[in-house]
């Protein structure tokens, strides 16, 4: 499944760029994340995320790799997972780029998700929904948390 989802944030791409490779941060804007932490720099993380996916409930670890960077333009990460009390794997290979818009910063997600197992036996639309509702949240979580911090937009 392709998903697409653009947020406009009103912050130097800079201030994007380095809030994409603050874990802390950016694991507080995932919808159901629990856990994540820095394997190696740049290159390799884990993140544990818990959700709801129809009756069942999930308990997804996740190793995520840095597939390639752009410094300050665009990002690849390919993150895959399996829950092993349900018998279902994740992965999702994920493109954010980002553009300058004056003062603003457009970062566009581009996002190629498969699963397997007792969750795509729920069927893809109830997968689907799920999956377009938790980029909606995390794209506000991100524009939020981003245009909040001190020093996130350019002066004029």
């Amino acid at each position: 499944m392709q998903f697409q989802h653009e947020i406009q944030i009103e912050a130097s791409p800079q201030a994007v760029w380095d809030f994409l490779w603050d874990v802390e941060q950016l694991a507080r804007c995932i919808p159901g994340c629990q856990d994540a932490s820095v394997v190696e720099p740049h290159v390799r993380y884990t993140a544990l995320v818990t959700d709801r996916v129809g009756p069942l409930k999930l308990k997804m670890p996740l190793d995520l790799a840095v597939q390639s960077s752009d410094e300050g333009r665009s990002l690849h990460v390919l993150a895959t997972g399996k829950d092993s009390a349900l018998g279902s794997s994740v992965r999702i290979d994920i493109s954010a780029s980002l553009e300058p818009d004056g003062v603003a910063t457009r970062l566009r997600l581009n996002v190629e998700a498969s699963v397997s197992g007792k969750i795509a036996g729920l069927g893809m639309g109830l997968f689907k929904r799920k999956f377009d509702d938790i980029m909606t949240q995390f794209g506000q979580r991100v524009k939020v948390a981003i245009e909040q911090a001190p020093a996130a937009t350019t002066p004029a």
